[in-house]
């Protein structure tokens, strides 16, 4: 998080390539096409998600062995008391990646005792590569990346999936008027928080860690805060599942929070 010491690893290179070598495998089997399903909980899962969990496990286990291994699509494997843990997502946004939509992302975190140490989150299809490192600023492309400044929910750009657009009846008297930026991915939403793209985003249905790990360092590192809709800060690594979500710049933040109170989360998850 900002102010906090910067980390001493050599981490960040080795996921950033990693996560640009998944994107390339990813991008090859959109364009071949996949096989796909659903899973017990109704989400789809593909080959593809598959593949590419095959992929980072062998690449990032085989450099990094002691690590633990926390990822959506494979089982988990503890590494040792007190070490590091990869937490990755193939592919965040399997109906996007299915649709042949760009809104999908590939998610690879690194967890110590004291949290998210360093992430990269690829968009392949438009060839993004968003990293950040605790203590080192977040980026896009090398490119470094800021919050935006934007104080109210009037006029607010706000990122989200298909629960956050029952939001909508709730924000209908603004002027200005509340734009909603769709986006499957939930990495990705937090990826527009952290470039000023969006000024918020919120999850009103359950997410796991691997959703949220990669994408809440670089929302931290960029200025931001995400918490639950209560305020409450988010911790990940434990493999924990979180009802809701919060980021925002700091400015918005408490507004987007009330907004929240003042919203029937239950009706907008479904």
């Amino acid at each position: 998080m900002p102010g906090s010491e910067p980390t001493r690893s050599n981490d960040l290179p080795f996921i950033a390539a990693v996560a640009r070598e998944a994107a390339n495998l990813a991008l090859r089997l959109q364009s071949e096409g996949v096989g796909h399903w659903h899973k017990d909980d109704n989400t789809p899962v593909s080959d593809a998600d598959l593949a590419v969990d095959d992929l980072l496990r062998e690449r990032l286990q085989a450099e990094r062995p002691d690590y633990g291994w926390l990822s959506e699509e494979s089982d988990r494997a503890p590494g040792r008391p007190g070490g590091r843990t990869f937490i990755v997502d193939p592919i965040d946004g399997t109906r996007a990646f299915l649709n042949g939509r760009d809104t999908w992302t590939i998610c690879i975190a690194v967890a110590d005792n004291q949290g998210i140490e360093s992430a990269a989150i690829a968009r392949p299809v438009r060839g993004d590569i968003y990293t950040a490192e605790r203590g080192s600023g977040a980026h896009l492309n090398g490119n470094p990346l800021r919050v935006s400044h934007h104080a109210e929910i009037a006029g607010a750009k706000l990122a989200g999936g298909q629960g956050v657009y029952a939001l909508a009846p709730h924000f209908s008297d603004l002027t200005p008027p509340v734009e909603f930026i769709g986006a499957t991915s939930m990495a990705l939403r937090l990826c527009l928080v952290a470039d000023g793209s969006c000024d918020a985003t919120a999850a009103l249905s359950a997410k796991s860690d691997w959703d949220l790990a990669a994408g809440m360092l670089l929302v931290h590192e960029a200025g931001g805060l995400v918490t639950d809709s209560a305020g409450t800060p988010i911790s990940v690594g434990r493999h924990r599942r979180h009802a809701t979500v919060a980021a925002a710049n700091p400015r918005l933040h408490d507004a987007l929070l009330a907004a929240l109170s003042r919203t029937d989360i239950a009706a907008a998850s479904r």
